[in-house]
């Protein structure tokens, strides 16, 4: 695949330079975007140009000025491939290596967002993660106590202790008090403020001057939600139907298993893309181009980028709150604690 940068828009004729190992017809497709053409006619063993059949095309038709996806796809073995040629002159017949390669793109938001790295896990013999240490340089560790609390945390040299009670609850974190209610929900973090209701379902939480307001159903199941002046509204994917999820603002996100895209009121259509874990780490337009990525610590806590609305493991992050919505609980990754009980 390669980049290319369409600055004018237009109807293309493509042309390759390649040299075939045989006289069998070897050919090319090339596609970009939603179309696909293929090129054969190259003379056996040689350097030469060619364009398509005869009796098909090769233009290519470019809607819009921007950076497209360039594919190739070889049908037979042993063709090279040296140079590709777009043109609007429909007339022109390039000779010899062709005209003056077009200058390379150096900025590129595909290429920005390409991250390479390496993350390497150490557990102890309760299979509990002591270790991640990243190829770039970021280091992690954990310590927990024999129930599986965890009692510190070092990132790149930086120690953040853990202090529990005799119910195994969180009591404070870095001298920092966290309180709760009667039932186990969180109330209280230095940061945070939380409020629920009697059926133990979080009604509201604060942080930094923003807030949220979840909305249930009769089941319980959070078919709404409410930050500032904005509703969203979620459909429940009963039966592995489509969840569409849309708010008051004109955004739409439909959740497909496996896929997610989501659709702006701009009209503008984001491909959303996870990891093995589920995680979401890239965004990317209907050209393929990465328009944003987000990068998460061992723990799910967002480390880099952002911009999706869905993030660690796949499901809804809500950034307002650095708050992640996991079905029946609200988890903070930022100290890796569900703030309520488990129902189950």
């Amino acid at each position: 695949d390669y980049v290319v940068n369409f600055t004018t828009p237009g109807t293309y004729t493509l042309w390759l330079r390649g040299y075939p190992a045989n006289a069998a017809g070897d050919s090319v497709y090339v596609g970009v975007g939603n179309e696909r053409v293929e090129v054969t006619g190259f003379a056996p063993r040689t350097w030469d140009w060619a364009t398509g059949r005869i009796s098909e095309s090769t233009n290519i038709r470019i809607e819009q000025a921007g950076t497209y996806t360039l594919s190739l796809w070889m049908r037979e073995d042993g063709l090279r491939v040296d140079r590709l040629l777009l043109t609007t002159d429909t007339t022109y017949i390039p000779a010899d290596v062709g005209p003056v390669e077009t200058e390379r793109l150096t900025d590129t938001t595909t290429l920005d967002y390409r991250v390479n790295r390496v993350i390497g896990y150490e557990y102890d013999d309760l299979y509990r993660l002591t270790n991640a240490n990243y190829s770039t340089g970021e280091t992690y560790a954990y310590e927990y106590d024999p129930v599986g609390n965890r009692l510190k945390q070092i990132i790149n040299g930086d120690t953040t202790e853990y202090l529990y009670d005799a119910a195994n609850r969180l009591q404070s974190v870095d001298g920092v008090a966290y309180t709760f209610d009667a039932n186990g929900n969180l109330l209280t973090t230095g940061a945070l403020t939380n409020t629920w209701d009697a059926a133990n379902r979080l009604i509201s939480a604060t942080r930094d001057g923003n807030t949220i307001r979840p909305i249930y159903n009769g089941v319980n199941d959070r078919v709404g939600q409410t930050v500032g002046t904005t509703t969203t509204h979620f459909a429940l994917d009963v039966q592995t139907l489509p969840e569409v999820i849309y708010t008051s603002n004109g955004e739409v996100y439909l959740h497909i298993p496996g896929i997610i895209v989501t659709e702006s009121n701009a009209g503008e259509t984001r491909y959303l893309l996870g990891d093995g874990l589920g995680s979401i780490r890239q965004a990317t337009d209907e050209k393929g181009a990465v328009v944003a990525y987000q990068e998460f610590d061992p723990y799910g806590n967002p480390v880099q980028g952002g911009g999706a609305p869905y993030g660690y493991t796949g499901e809804w992050w809500e950034d307002d709150v650095q708050l992640l919505h996991l079905r029946t609980r609200w988890y903070d990754p930022d100290i890796a604690y569900f703030m309520s009980r488990d129902l189950w």
